[in-house]
């Protein structure tokens, strides 16, 4: 009975977290499969979007635009004195000559810099990142930059994930967009910083990791894999 009294509550959860990223993939003009795929945007400049990751590539205004819905992309981007720019909510990352990964999980943006630099602005701030640098933009507050080792930017690219600083409801929403069920993570265990990798080619195993590394309890449901914590 409590269990049966958890799946409606888990579901009942799921459909109102779940509802507002698909709405969102109905807007867009590029979105991504299962796995992450290739595509060039208008301007010429190139993206790689991660699995079941979704953007529009805006030609309204003359600087070059991308409207960033959901998931992770990583950019790679022209010098070629036209302006780039990424909104991502009230988010908003612009070029410098440079290729750069966006990530989004819920309220919370992460952008991570390979070559070249980035400015990134939000409520009325504003803060350049330099290759090798990370940033995590919460509520729209940027947070302190962080100093991350090149090959972790956009590591999905390769199927791995170095889980270094992230939280786990931040890689769940990564791993997530994997699977055939959907993921959700109760409770403020969501916030829990994590340390280690995950293969994101074997995404069940990867669930298993992941619950090792965070320490909270999986109960799975057909078509849903909750997070729960422990005790």
């Amino acid at each position: 009975m409590r269990l049966s009294i958890a799946f409606l509550g888990a579901m009942l959860l799921a459909s109102l977290v779940f509802w507002e990223p698909l709405k969102l993939t109905f807007a867009a003009d590029l979105k991504s499969g299962k796995l992450p795929a290739d595509f060039v945007l208008e301007s010429g400049d190139s993206v790689v979007l991660d699995a079941a990751s979704a953007v529009i590539n805006s030609t309204s205004s003359p600087a070059r635009q991308v409207d960033f819905l959901k998931g992770a992309g990583f950019f790679d981007v022209t010098n070629t004195g036209a302006r780039f720019i990424v909104e991502a909510g009230d988010v908003s990352i612009e070029a410098l000559g440079t290729a750069f990964e966006v990530l989004t999980a819920d309220d919370t943006v992460i952008v991570s810099v390979a070559e070249g630099r980035v400015e990134v602005r939000s409520d009325g701030n504003a803060v350049q990142l330099a290759a090798g640098e990370r940033i995590r933009i919460e509520a729209e507050r940027l947070n302190t930059i962080e100093e991350i080792p090149l090959i972790e930017v956009a590591e999905w690219r390769s199927d791995r994930l170095t889980v270094d600083g992230l939280t786990l409801g931040e890689v769940a929403h990564i791993l997530d967009r994997r699977l055939a069920s959907r993921i959700l993570v109760i409770g403020d265990v969501s916030k829990n910083r994590l340390l280690g990798g995950i293969n994101l080619s074997e995404p069940k195993e990867a669930v298993d990791t992941l619950a090792t590394m965070s320490g909270v309890r999986v109960i799975a449901f057909p078509g849903l894999i909750t997070f729960f914590p422990a005790n």
